[in-house]
């Protein structure tokens, strides 16, 4: 971002999820998260189950649990 204004890192934000075809979910509940074993034995998200049964499968995932304040 070009400051440290909220405003600033907002816009970058959804410049990068627009420029990076990065799929945003809401209210999505996880059942579970499959994890397989990488190489040199390091663990990788294979895929999330999410509680209405559908799969997602991707190189990367991101959680935010949210919160209240």
């Amino acid at each position: 971002p070009v400051s440290d204004n909220a405003i600033d890192v907002l816009n970058c934000l959804k410049k990068y999820i627009t420029d990076n075809n990065v799929e945003v979910r809401f209210n999505s509940p996880v059942e579970r998260i499959v994890i397989r074993a990488g190489n040199n034995n390091d663990k990788k998200i294979e895929k999330i189950i999410l509680k209405n049964g559908k799969e997602i499968v991707a190189d990367k995932f991101v959680f935010a649990t949210g919160g209240k304040s």
